[in-house]
């Protein structure tokens, strides 16, 4: 069986870098179970199929207006039913794109041509995410999607989404991709670290507020904030640091991956999770950067309902308010298990319970029923 997996984000653009390690992750455990996977997402602005270990250019675009970017998405879709109609494709899993009159079109055609068609919200509810026009073209055009759709891949606990059946998953990882960490630190510092193309929902701000608190008492030890990763509230963060007189205290480094980030990373104790979901609404979440923080073996602290995790010796479930983090408490859960041999025990769990072989079985059995 020959499935496409439909992406129309740029994978070359940084702040999509978590999604695309989630994408990569799919496409792999989809392989493993079977079933020949191709992936059409665009790259540099050009719409790329990738699939049998290398890529194939379908369409380069320069378009730059914001008229020539509608026209962009009209021809982005034709071509992927070019592909499809090559490939003998059967079964589509679209990753969601926003729901316009092309996307409207587009599952059209699939579905008169027989294929089976799945999608995928990351978020849901998710309208917080969007304002203005987008918002306003997306509710008029979701309407439409039952007609065409087979099922909504969620995270959620719907059993219908837009009049459409779910098929309800959880967050999983690529564990074999991600390395252990070396814990190679060696100063007496509790270092915290966040990675993440920050925004409001990460909740930052809570661990810097926190840090301020901690610091005007008589704090017991050197508590370090590691800020990793760029976004459109990472200058907020700089200018709360700068205010609360924390630059010692909070560090940022900008977007690393790979041995970069690694390095960073075995230097810290905690991983920060998101802390601020209930900015956009949400009270439960499947986020990906806690099943790295596992993967990789260090201990972390988040801020709503994760299953998983929910009672999971190595995470601190924090309250999913406005309120600063309390440090004293990270210090004493992390003083409770500092002595133990965690590095190990968490990467065994990532790999019973969270690896994405496990956790796409839902879908598979959709695929092939």
């Amino acid at each position: 069986m020959n499935l496409l997996y439909l992406t129309l984000t740029n994978i070359e653009r940084k702040e999509f870098a978590g999604a695309n390690k989630k994408i990569e992750g799919q496409i792999k455990a989809f392989k493993n179970h079977g079933v020949k996977t191709y992936k059409i997402a665009i790259k540099n602005f050009g719409l790329y199929a990738f699939y049998d270990n290398k890529e194939k250019l379908l369409k380069k675009s320069h378009f730059k207006n914001k008229f020539e970017i509608i026209e962009r998405r009209f021809l982005y879709y034709k071509h992927v039913i070019k592909f499809i109609e090559k490939q003998d494709i059967k079964v589509v899993y679209i990753r969601y794109p926003l729901f316009d009159l092309f996307f409207i079109n587009f599952v059209k055609v699939c579905k008169n041509r027989g294929l089976k068609i799945l999608l995928e919200l990351p978020t849901f509810p998710y309208d917080k995410e969007l304002s203005g026009i987008r918002l306003f073209v997306d509710k008029f055009f979701r309407r439409f999607l039952y007609k065409y759709v087979d099922y909504i891949v969620t995270y959620s606990k719907h059993e219908t989404i837009f009049g459409i059946r779910t098929i309800k998953i959880e967050n999983g990882i690529d564990v074999e991709s991600i390395k252990v960490s070396k814990q190679a630190k060696e100063s007496n510092t509790l270092d915290l670290i966040g990675v993440a193309y920050v925004n409001k929902w990460h909740g930052y701000d809570r661990v810097i507020t926190g840090v301020a608190e901690y610091y005007k008492k008589n704090p017991r030890k050197e508590v370090v904030f590691h800020i990793v990763g760029n976004g459109p509230e990472l200058e907020n963060l700089k200018v709360l640091t700068k205010k609360l007189n924390l630059e010692k205290y909070v560090k940022f480094y900008g977007f690393k991956s790979g041995d970069e980030l690694d390095k960073i990373l075995d230097n810290c104790d905690i991983g920060i999770g998101s802390l601020g979901m209930h900015r956009i609404g949400l009270e439960k979440g499947f986020t990906l950067k806690l099943r790295e923080y596992c993967a990789k073996g260090i201990p972390f602290i988040y801020g709503y309902f994760d299953k998983d995790f929910e009672d999971f010796k190595y995470s601190l479930r924090v309250p999913n308010d406005d309120s600063p983090i309390d440090i004293e408490k990270i210090i004493n859960f992390y003083e409770t298990i500092k002595n133990e041999n965690y590095v190990e025990k968490m990467r065994k769990y990532a790999i019973e319970k969270l690896s994405w072989n496990t956790k796409i079985k839902p879908v598979i059995e959709k695929i092939k029923g």
